[in-house]
């Protein structure tokens, strides 16, 4: 009892020459909670993706790495602590080509517009509707903003230059519309 009353006089000294209440020095210590919603979704955006060596029509193990941004971002229910636009990075290897059905893994960074960033280990999977690639990626949230949730994102990335399937060189890059989907798990 007498350790915790000395500890009060001492805290209200260190007050009383500082100007800092025991209140303000408590708000201080304790950050602001992160927004917890249920699902976050951001439904406008782009990526562009470029690959080393391009993908062909054989089924081949690429390097990937990609810009995108994103934008309209919502959650269930409106907080002024959501980020609304972000922009991100890709990179990872996994194998493409132009006439069947693939798969990899990766790592997706997105930097928000609130200067928080959220990190997503994926893995995905392409379908081969008429030469695109849809590409389907999820994961889980390993850091940052929304860490625990599952991530999902669907991302078109058209192939403009059909005929370089038929190539050595194959598809080096390749550009599209993208969702994300955040669910709290």
């Amino acid at each position: 009892m007498l350790t915790a009353r000395l500890l009060a006089a001492a805290c209200l000294a260190v007050g009383a020459i500082t100007g800092i209440t025991p209140a303000a020095a408590g708000a201080a210590a304790l950050p602001a909670a992160d927004p917890q919603p249920l699902t976050f979704a951001c439904p406008v955006g782009t990526q562009a993706t470029r690959f080393n060596p391009g993908f062909n029509v054989e089924l081949r193990d690429v390097a990937f790495d990609g810009t995108g941004t994103f934008g309209g971002c919502v959650g269930v229910l409106p907080d002024p602590r959501l980020p609304v636009t972000g922009n991100s990075t890709v990179s990872g290897r996994g194998l493409f080509s132009c006439l069947v059905p693939g798969a990899g893994s990766g790592t997706f960074r997105i930097n928000w517009n609130t200067g928080r960033f959220s990190t997503i280990q994926i893995t995905f999977v392409t379908a081969r509707p008429n030469g695109n690639n849809v590409v389907i990626q999820q994961g889980t949230v390993t850091g940052g903003l929304f860490q625990g949730y599952a991530f999902r994102q669907v991302i078109v990335l058209a192939t403009t230059d059909v005929l370089a399937c038929y190539t050595e060189q194959g598809v080096k890059a390749t550009a599209g519309p993208s969702d994300l989907l955040f669910t709290k798990i």
